[in-house]
């Protein structure tokens, strides 16, 4: 994603080359590892950069528009899972979502007790709640396998919300690079946050400190808000290239 948003123009053919080649790489490696999240949520993140760098100022709505939808199917997703299997089992697939529907139906009846400040960071699967759990279902967790969902456990809806602000305001920073006439810089933006937005439908990778991808989104929004002010000059490569 990062060497499909940033390429230079002056390079294309050996651009292009280069891109499809890591792609291809990635790719296997996923394959190999029978990653399908991370498989589809690179997908997802590719198909973004590549709508985002046909260069016209208009594709800017529609790239909010989808990563806003991310983001809300993200956080809904805990809470409609049951319904959607329902429909899943028609089409033969699996209808509990590999066992995550047991892990978000447990986390959401605790989080309705403390639902403003949640439990604490890391302290939900490593305290009480998770050994109930564990022993309840055989099934041993380490996070909700849903990054909002997680959130909300470790810092309550408060801190969901400051994040999902903080995420809204890069996604509409990015839409007024878009539209500025800078959408190879803007790419790598949409790229990224559709990547860590697919990702945290069923993993739970939004926030963890010293996590590459917590860091790196971070980073992003930094990036984005430097360039969005006109100071390119302060903002990291990949995210200020006009």
């Amino acid at each position: 994603v990062a060497a499909t948003a940033s390429a230079r123009p002056t390079s294309a053919g050996g651009s292009t080359l280069r891109d499809a080649a890591l792609l291809a790489l990635c790719a296997a490696c996923l394959l190999a590892a029978r990653a399908a999240t991370p498989l589809a949520a690179g997908v997802f993140a590719t198909g973004l950069v590549v709508l985002a760098r046909t260069g016209r100022a208009d594709r800017g709505g529609l790239l909010l528009a989808i990563v806003g939808a991310t983001a809300v199917a993200g956080m809904a997703l805990p809470f409609v899972a049951e319904r959607i299997g329902r429909v899943a089992l028609l089409f033969g697939r699996d209808a509990d979502f590999s066992g995550r529907t047991l892990v978000w139906e447990f986390s959401i009846g605790f989080l309705r007790a403390t639902p403003w400040l949640g439990f604490g960071y890391g302290t939900f699967w490593n305290g009480g709640a998770g050994i109930v759990f564990w022993r309840w279902s055989g099934f041993p967790v380490p996070h909700a396998h849903n990054g909002w969902l997680q959130l909300a456990l470790d810092a309550g809806v408060v801190a969901t919300v400051l994040l999902a602000a903080a995420v809204a305001g890069t996604a509409r920073r990015a839409a007024s690079l878009h539209r500025a006439g800078r959408p190879r810089g803007a790419a790598w933006v949409w790229g990224f946050l559709g990547l860590c937005l697919a990702m945290n439908l069923t993993e739970s990778f939004l926030f963890v400190p010293n996590d590459p991808l917590t860091v790196v989104l971070v980073w992003t929004a930094v990036a984005v808000g430097l360039a969005a002010r006109g100071d390119g000059g302060a903002a990291p490569r990949g995210a200020s290239g006009g």
